[in-house]
């Protein structure tokens, strides 16, 4: 069955209308559907709806309307939701992290401003940036068949990161964690030799709440790791410092495949 995903604004009561173009545009005539057609609908926040379309209009103000046959929470959602701190990288690799994350099951994903980080910085474009690393994860939500579509947020500083962690309070989260406290921050750093991530996972895992799932938050390094300083900021807000090995993994790779491992470890 097809898949689309909507804001909660454009659900009212039994019906879904449709306003945007681009999704307009994709159901009618790239999957050439009809009146009488089924659709299943995500809200993105954890709602699944069985609908068809009973309504196109195509005028100047386009609108497809659906009719919901019945509603229910998505139950595939990982227990554990993970929010990953990424160290802003150069180029399009980011594209690909927030791909591959999505699809791995992470919650949230937070762009982290760090000493060395390669590309400038500024907030008015990288917002324009934003706007396609979440619909980049809207498309690998569809393509992996998740029920939300986890948020690419704005960036924050280390020192931000820090207060978070410190603070306990993951800001702006939503759905049922919203402003939940972290059970845990996890800082991949090349210099750790001590603590591997496994070990810190199974300290973790005794005390893991399997009714509601650990909250945990995921930091890594952009190219050239964190500073030692950053380092020593983050695990002075709270953050266990760990190492996933002898090998140095390219900042593209460290966050998916240490998030493939986090929930492997805590979910299966």
């Amino acid at each position: 069955m097809k898949r689309l995903f909507v804001d909660a604004s454009d659900i009212l009561g039994d019906e879904i209308h449709i306003y945007d173009k681009g999704q307009i545009n994709h159901l009618l005539h790239v999957l050439r559907m009809k009146i009488g057609d089924a659709l299943l609908v995500f809200d993105g926040a954890g709602m699944e709806y069985s609908t068809e379309i009973i309504e196109i209009a195509e005028t100047k103000k386009p609108e497809v309307v659906l009719g919901v046959k019945s509603a229910r929470p998505f139950e595939r959602f990982p227990k554990t939701a993970v929010t990953l701190f990424q160290g802003i990288p150069k180029g399009q690799k980011f594209d690909e992290i927030v791909r591959k994350s999505t699809e791995l099951g992470v919650y949230r994903i937070v762009p982290l401003e760090t000493a060395r980080v390669v590309a400038e910085i500024r907030q008015e474009s990288f917002e324009k940036k934003r706007v396609r690393l979440n619909r980049i994860a809207e498309e690998a939500a569809k393509q992996s068949r998740r029920g939300d579509v986890p948020e690419v947020a704005p960036p924050v500083t280390v020192a931000g990161a820090c207060e978070r962690i410190a603070a306990g309070t993951a800001a702006n989260e939503r759905s049922l964690r919203e402003n939940a406290a972290f059970d845990a921050a996890i800082l991949l750093y090349e210099l750790e030799d001590g603590l591997t991530l496994k070990q810190a996972l199974r300290r973790l895992k005794p005390e893991a709440k399997w009714d509601t799932g650990l909250n945990i938050a995921l930091l890594i390094g952009p190219e050239g790791g964190f500073e030692e300083a950053e380092a020593s900021l983050l695990t002075g807000a709270g953050a266990i410092s760990v190492t996933v090995g002898d090998t140095i993994l390219r900042t593209e790779t460290a966050g998916p495949a240490a998030l493939a491992m986090l929930l492997y470890e805590l979910e299966l």
